[in-house]
């Protein structure tokens, strides 16, 4: 027998009992771990993945192919350094200094025919209308790539792009009626390709005789005129952080709850409760910390959200119903791409006018008759047009909640209308003039802050802080914290890159192509799933793309600074989260409920 070993019936040795407890303890670690990991990021991706479920022939091929491209643009930003350290770069003097790893322009352009390929074929199954604007944008696009060509009125590079438009134009009023086919895209892949290789290259043969490289401000001009049609997916990808942040502190209770005793999640109870402790002193002693009236109106901010949901309850005539936290986590991927194009509605219009102006200017049309579509460009581009837009959409999404909820249906109306009043308040501060005057994420985790403690007191001193009441005042606190600390996603990132300013980004892409893909495994007659799946995948592999060139120039004014708007997505759909997962989360202390901490499978019946 082993000298370990324990026969049948005698107890355990201390010394045997330290090493099993010494074994055991980091084997739960690690399961809790696992755990935790599985249900915050497996789980979402599981359920948002893209499915090959009733591809027809050829379209696994087409997808394969742009993974590939997107996986490209990915590495390229990832290894940015490494390649403006390792490669010639072409610096471009203008109004901007611009400089550019001269070997990878060809790959960037390549990403955007084949980004152009992928919307033009989804183009060939949508609806009528959608169909339209998708031809018109690609062959302006084209005509676009051939403008730099000007020494001739019909150049070869001006011929191809034309005789490109035109057979685009025949194929997709032939091809509408039918299903999709895999040897579409064959087609317009070549077709686009070609026209644009013509028209670069020629741009490119033209200037060198002067001694300028035209490459990398071609390149530059292209993403900055085409690069503000992934502002929707920027806007969207803003709400990644809020939505990983409020998953992992709902989960990250439940693991301890489930796994350890009470005592554990006292213990950590106390821990955060030093920690945010801390970040008060630290916000309030910070003389550029926040004011009080910052206090103020995140205070009103919190109020107002509230006062709707009080309001949405009773239009379906059940007060005592709140939807559960995660359930709101779960629907923010659903509502974030559908509000963050509405924010973004007037970029299409305001592309399409640049690349008129642009196209006919080239085509010899004087200046002067092209005065009032640029006036109408710089008019769309005001803080003022903005701010109304914004508002507008607002108040859409209020209305629109009131509607939803008058139909029964529930955590969508409370999620959407907590970010409609976000952005009302957004859009009307600086329009009123109050810019300071606005809530900031500081003062509304501060108020969370203070507001759980207060809780914690009141409950304490009466006797009536049960376990469940801990837990759901752990889960708050924890979701004031990671929202307070929300670059814990991106900073690391951006260490790594060497380049903060698209890490932010860069997640909130990754992450939406990874749990975002669920629109695009439905089907519908005007919108069959082969073109909801080209749609989708052109896209993702387009935004990526500009962001790729932004991460390989290292200046986000080369062309569209997405980073910018990522942190609107962010102050707009991440504040909506953080203030309805709270409030829902306090719902339940204040009823002595235990809060929904079992992440994906919790509040099923809430919709």
């Amino acid at each position: 027998m082993s000298a370990d070993a324990t026969p049948v019936g005698v107890s355990a040795t201390p010394v045997a009992r330290r090493r099993s407890a010494f074994v055991r303890g980091p084997l739960l670690a690690w399961s809790m771990f696992v755990e935790l990991f599985d249900h915050v990021l497996a789980d979402s991706y599981r359920e948002g993945r893209l499915r090959a479920k009733a591809w027809p022939l050829g379209l696994r091929a087409i997808v394969v192919l742009a993974i590939c491209g997107y996986a490209l643009a990915v590495l390229g930003i990832v290894f940015s350094g490494l390649l403006r350290e390792s490669l010639e770069l072409s610096v471009t003097v203008g109004s901007e200094t611009l400089s550019f790893p001269r070997p990878v322009l060809w790959m960037l352009l390549l990403l955007v025919v084949l980004s152009m390929a992928l919307l033009q074929t989804a183009a060939l199954h949508v609806s009528a209308w959608l169909s339209t604007a998708i031809t018109i944008l690609v062959v302006l696009i084209l005509q676009f790539a051939s403008a730099p060509d000007s020494f001739d009125l019909f150049s070869p590079g001006r011929i191809a792009t034309l005789v490109a438009g035109i057979g685009l134009i025949v194929f997709t009023i032939v091809r509408r009626r039918y299903r999709f086919a895999w040897w579409e895209f064959v087609v317009i892949l070549p077709t686009i390709g070609i026209a644009f290789a013509v028209a670069s290259g020629r741009a490119l043969a033209t200037s060198a005789p002067s001694g300028v490289d035209f490459g990398p401000a071609m390149l530059s001009l292209t993403m900055t005129t085409l690069g503000q049609l992934a502002v929707p997916a920027a806007i969207a990808a803003g709400a990644a952080v809020a939505e990983l942040s409020a998953s992992t502190a709902l989960w990250a209770v439940g693991v301890v709850r489930r796994r350890l005793p009470a005592v554990a999640l006292v213990i950590g109870l106390v821990i955060v409760i030093l920690w945010r402790v801390w970040a008060l002193v630290v916000a309030f002693t910070d003389p550029d910390g926040v004011s009080p009236l910052q206090l103020a109106t995140s205070l009103l901010l919190i109020a107002a959200i509230a006062a709707l949901w009080y309001a949405l309850s009773l239009l379906r005539g059940r007060r005592r119903l709140v939807p559960s936290a995660s359930r709101l986590v779960d629907r923010m991927g659903s509502v974030a791409t559908p509000i963050a194009a509405a924010l973004a509605i007037t970029l299409a219009p305001l592309v399409i006018t640049l690349l008129v102006v642009q196209v006919l200017f080239a085509y010899g049309v004087p200046l002067d008759l092209l005065a009032w579509p640029q006036a109408a460009v710089a008019l769309l581009t005001t803080s003022t047009a903005i701010g109304i837009v914004r508002l507008v959409v607002g108040l859409t999404t209020i209305v629109l909640a009131v509607i939803l909820a008058r139909r029964g249906i529930r955590t969508i109306p409370e999620l959407i209308g907590g970010i409609g009043v976000v952005t009302v308040t957004v859009a009307v501060a600086p329009l009123a003039g109050l810019g300071s005057w606005l809530w900031t994420s500081g003062g509304l985790t501060a108020v969370a802050t203070v507001g759980c403690f207060a809780l914690l007191a009141w409950f304490g001193i009466r006797r009536q802080l049960t376990m469940r009441r801990v837990t759901g005042l752990a889960v708050a606190l924890l979701l004031a914290a990671f929202f307070d600390q929300r670059d814990f996603v991106s900073d690391p990132l951006g260490a790594v890159l060497g380049f903060t300013g698209v890490a932010f980004v860069l997640f909130g892409f990754v992450w939406s192509f990874l749990t975002g893909g669920g629109g695009a495994n439905e089907t519908s007659r005007k919108y069959p799933r082969p073109a909801r799946l080209l749609l989708f995948l052109a896209n993702s592999v387009f935004g990526v793309t500009v962001l790729a060139f932004t991460a390989l120039a290292r200046n986000p004014d080369a062309s569209i600074n997405l980073g910018a708007f990522a942190e609107i997505g962010d102050q707009l759909f991440g504040t909506g989260l953080l203030v309805c997962a709270l409030l829902s989360v306090l719902a339940a202390v204040v009823a002595d409920r235990m809060p929904p901490i079992e992440g994906k499978t919790a509040g099923r019946s809430d919709d």
